[in-house]
Protein backbone atom coordinates (compact mmCIF):
# COMPACT_ATOMS: atom_id res chain seq x y z
CA UNK A 1 0.00 0.00 0.00
CA UNK A 2 1.44 3.17 -0.82
CA UNK A 3 0.38 6.90 -0.48
CA UNK A 4 1.94 10.49 -2.07
CA UNK A 5 1.57 13.46 0.11
CA UNK A 6 1.55 16.51 -1.43
CA UNK A 7 1.09 20.72 -0.43
CA UNK A 8 -0.67 23.22 -2.92
CA UNK A 9 0.72 26.57 -2.78
CA UNK A 10 0.04 29.51 -5.43
CA UNK A 11 -1.60 27.20 -7.72
CA UNK A 12 1.56 24.65 -7.46
CA UNK A 13 1.88 21.37 -6.15
CA UNK A 14 4.66 19.97 -4.39
CA UNK A 15 5.44 16.31 -3.33
CA UNK A 16 6.48 15.79 0.27
CA UNK A 17 6.67 11.89 0.57
CA UNK A 18 5.46 8.52 -0.11
CA UNK A 19 4.88 6.26 2.60
CA UNK A 20 5.01 3.06 2.02
CA UNK A 21 3.90 -0.71 3.61
CA UNK A 22 4.76 -3.70 2.37
CA UNK A 23 3.32 -6.99 3.19
CA UNK A 24 5.41 -7.57 5.71
CA UNK A 25 4.46 -4.15 7.20
CA UNK A 26 7.59 -2.56 7.36
CA UNK A 27 6.83 1.19 7.07
CA UNK A 28 9.18 3.35 4.58
CA UNK A 29 8.56 6.90 4.16
CA UNK A 30 10.58 8.59 1.37
CA UNK A 31 10.53 11.95 1.55
CA UNK A 32 10.86 14.21 -1.11
CA UNK A 33 13.93 16.37 -1.65
CA UNK A 34 14.79 16.25 1.81
CA UNK A 35 18.09 16.61 4.37
CA UNK A 36 18.36 15.18 7.53
CA UNK A 37 18.46 17.02 11.08
CA UNK A 38 20.09 14.36 13.18
CA UNK A 39 19.64 13.85 16.73
CA UNK A 40 23.14 14.92 17.53
CA UNK A 41 22.24 18.13 17.52
CA UNK A 42 20.67 17.79 21.08
CA UNK A 43 22.19 15.02 22.60
CA UNK A 44 24.08 17.07 25.55
CA UNK A 45 21.07 19.98 25.63
CA UNK A 46 18.62 20.36 28.63
CA UNK A 47 14.82 20.35 28.32
CA UNK A 48 13.25 23.48 27.11
CA UNK A 49 16.10 24.68 25.50
CA UNK A 50 15.47 26.52 22.76
CA UNK A 51 17.32 25.90 19.80
CA UNK A 52 18.41 27.60 15.95
CA UNK A 53 19.94 25.64 13.62
CA UNK A 54 20.99 26.96 10.23
CA UNK A 55 20.17 24.80 7.37
CA UNK A 56 23.33 24.92 6.11
CA UNK A 57 24.65 23.21 9.06
CA UNK A 58 22.07 19.66 8.32
CA UNK A 59 23.05 16.44 6.79
CA UNK A 60 22.87 15.12 3.49
CA UNK A 61 19.56 14.51 1.21
CA UNK A 62 17.71 11.36 2.32
CA UNK A 63 16.81 8.05 0.63
CA UNK A 64 14.51 7.15 3.07
CA UNK A 65 13.41 5.94 6.32
CA UNK A 66 12.63 2.82 7.70
CA UNK A 67 10.47 1.27 10.57
CA UNK A 68 10.62 -2.59 10.54
CA UNK A 69 7.69 -4.23 11.91
CA UNK A 70 9.69 -7.76 12.96
CA UNK A 71 12.50 -5.84 14.94
CA UNK A 72 10.71 -2.60 15.89
CA UNK A 73 14.29 -1.06 14.34
CA UNK A 74 13.88 2.68 12.90
CA UNK A 75 16.52 4.59 11.05
CA UNK A 76 17.43 6.90 8.10
CA UNK A 77 19.22 6.01 4.97
CA UNK A 78 21.21 8.80 2.67
CA UNK A 79 21.38 5.93 -0.13
CA UNK A 80 20.18 2.34 -0.16
CA UNK A 81 23.40 0.69 -0.14
CA UNK A 82 25.15 3.30 3.18
CA UNK A 83 24.95 2.27 6.50
CA UNK A 84 21.65 2.83 8.66
CA UNK A 85 21.96 6.27 10.59
CA UNK A 86 21.02 6.96 14.03
CA UNK A 87 19.21 3.08 14.26
CA UNK A 88 16.84 2.80 17.12
CA UNK A 89 15.06 -0.68 18.70
CA UNK A 90 11.28 0.54 19.58
CA UNK A 91 8.25 -1.25 19.07
CA UNK A 92 7.40 -3.77 16.30
CA UNK A 93 4.40 -3.13 13.91
CA UNK A 94 3.05 -6.76 13.38
CA UNK A 95 0.61 -5.96 16.37
CA UNK A 96 0.87 -2.58 16.45
CA UNK A 97 -1.07 -1.40 19.78
CA UNK A 98 0.28 1.77 20.80
CA UNK A 99 0.94 4.51 19.21
CA UNK A 100 4.61 4.64 17.87
CA UNK A 101 6.36 8.27 16.57
CA UNK A 102 8.04 7.93 13.37
CA UNK A 103 9.38 11.42 11.89
CA UNK A 104 8.52 14.95 11.79
CA UNK A 105 9.23 16.98 8.38
CA UNK A 106 9.44 20.41 7.58
CA UNK A 107 8.00 20.65 3.95
CA UNK A 108 8.84 23.90 1.68
CA UNK A 109 7.41 25.02 -1.90
CA UNK A 110 11.20 24.87 -2.83
CA UNK A 111 11.84 24.02 -6.98
CA UNK A 112 13.32 20.42 -6.06
CA UNK A 113 9.37 18.99 -4.88
CA UNK A 114 7.52 20.53 -7.81
CA UNK A 115 5.34 18.10 -8.85
CA UNK A 116 1.51 17.95 -9.86
CA UNK A 117 -0.37 14.84 -8.73
CA UNK A 118 -0.53 11.90 -10.91
CA UNK A 119 -1.91 7.86 -10.46
CA UNK A 120 -2.31 6.16 -7.37
CA UNK A 121 -3.77 7.34 -3.54
CA UNK A 122 -2.74 11.21 -2.48
CA UNK A 123 -3.91 13.81 -0.51
CA UNK A 124 -2.96 17.10 -0.59
CA UNK A 125 -2.77 20.07 1.90
CA UNK A 126 -3.57 23.67 0.53
CA UNK A 127 -1.43 26.85 2.24
CA UNK A 128 -2.86 30.16 1.73
CA UNK A 129 -0.60 32.87 0.04
CA UNK A 130 1.01 34.22 3.22
CA UNK A 131 2.53 30.50 4.32
CA UNK A 132 4.40 28.25 2.18
CA UNK A 133 5.76 25.73 4.27
CA UNK A 134 4.30 23.38 6.89
CA UNK A 135 5.37 21.44 9.76
CA UNK A 136 4.16 17.28 10.02
CA UNK A 137 4.61 14.99 12.30
CA UNK A 138 3.80 11.52 11.41
CA UNK A 139 3.04 8.48 14.00
CA UNK A 140 1.56 4.57 13.78
CA UNK A 141 -1.47 3.90 15.72
CA UNK A 142 -3.57 1.08 15.87
CA UNK A 143 -6.77 1.07 13.90
CA UNK A 144 -10.11 1.47 16.35
CA UNK A 145 -8.42 3.11 18.58
CA UNK A 146 -8.76 6.35 20.37
CA UNK A 147 -5.30 8.58 21.05
CA UNK A 148 -4.80 11.73 22.81
CA UNK A 149 -2.08 13.74 22.30
CA UNK A 150 -0.60 16.54 23.90
CA UNK A 151 2.14 18.92 23.28
CA UNK A 152 3.55 21.69 24.63
CA UNK A 153 6.04 24.61 23.45
CA UNK A 154 6.81 28.26 23.70
CA UNK A 155 6.57 30.67 20.80
CA UNK A 156 7.38 34.49 20.91
CA UNK A 157 4.26 36.02 18.60
CA UNK A 158 4.85 39.39 18.63
CA UNK A 159 3.50 39.64 15.40
CA UNK A 160 -0.12 38.14 15.91
CA UNK A 161 0.62 35.46 13.45
CA UNK A 162 -2.04 32.89 12.90
CA UNK A 163 -1.02 29.20 13.84
CA UNK A 164 -2.95 26.21 12.46
CA UNK A 165 -3.16 22.82 13.31
CA UNK A 166 -4.74 19.70 11.59
CA UNK A 167 -5.06 16.42 11.93
CA UNK A 168 -5.18 13.67 9.12
CA UNK A 169 -5.49 9.93 9.48
CA UNK A 170 -3.99 7.97 6.43
CA UNK A 171 -5.47 4.19 6.28
CA UNK A 172 -2.16 1.78 5.81
CA UNK A 173 -2.53 -2.34 6.59
CA UNK A 174 -2.11 -2.70 10.16
CA UNK A 175 -2.30 0.83 11.31
CA UNK A 176 -2.80 4.29 10.66
CA UNK A 177 -0.47 6.78 10.32
CA UNK A 178 -1.38 10.07 11.85
CA UNK A 179 -0.15 13.15 10.13
CA UNK A 180 -0.25 16.34 12.23
CA UNK A 181 0.33 19.18 10.08
CA UNK A 182 0.83 23.06 11.92
CA UNK A 183 1.35 25.85 9.88
CA UNK A 184 2.48 29.47 10.68
CA UNK A 185 2.27 32.64 8.71
CA UNK A 186 5.21 34.17 10.60
CA UNK A 187 7.25 34.62 8.06
CA UNK A 188 8.18 32.53 4.71
CA UNK A 189 11.16 30.55 4.39
CA UNK A 190 13.57 30.03 1.54
CA UNK A 191 15.24 26.75 2.36
CA UNK A 192 15.63 24.98 -0.81
CA UNK A 193 15.04 21.51 0.81
CA UNK A 194 12.92 19.89 3.41
CA UNK A 195 14.19 18.62 6.42
CA UNK A 196 13.39 15.74 8.60
CA UNK A 197 14.26 15.04 11.84
CA UNK A 198 13.75 11.35 13.18
CA UNK A 199 11.14 10.89 16.66
CA UNK A 200 11.80 8.43 19.46
CA UNK A 201 10.88 8.32 23.14
CA UNK A 202 12.42 10.19 25.70
CA UNK A 203 14.68 12.84 24.20
CA UNK A 204 13.47 15.06 21.45
CA UNK A 205 12.39 18.35 19.94
CA UNK A 206 9.55 20.26 18.82
CA UNK A 207 10.05 22.31 15.69
CA UNK A 208 8.36 25.66 16.23
CA UNK A 209 8.93 27.69 12.94
CA UNK A 210 11.09 28.18 10.29
CA UNK A 211 12.36 31.74 9.63
CA UNK A 212 14.20 32.04 6.27
CA UNK A 213 17.52 29.09 6.41
CA UNK A 214 16.77 29.16 10.60
CA UNK A 215 14.98 26.26 11.98
CA UNK A 216 13.74 26.79 15.33
CA UNK A 217 13.06 24.19 17.77
CA UNK A 218 13.17 23.38 21.10
CA UNK A 219 14.12 20.19 23.56
CA UNK A 220 11.14 18.34 24.97
CA UNK A 221 10.26 14.52 26.44
CA UNK A 222 7.92 12.44 24.04
CA UNK A 223 6.29 9.96 26.03
CA UNK A 224 3.50 7.77 24.64
CA UNK A 225 1.12 6.32 26.28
Amino acid sequence: MEWKIYLRYQGKAYKILKLRQGANFDIIIIPNNAVFFSREIIKNLDFDTQIQIKYESLEGQINHFSAHAMTGQRHVKLNPSSLALEPTIGLGFENINKPIPLVTIIAATNQGCEEEPSSGKWFGFQLPDDVNYLIMELSAIPKNSRVEIQQSYSILNEKKTNETIDFIPIEMRNCIILAVIRTTNHELTDIPNNVVFQQVEGKSINIIRVEKGIVIAQVSRLAVG
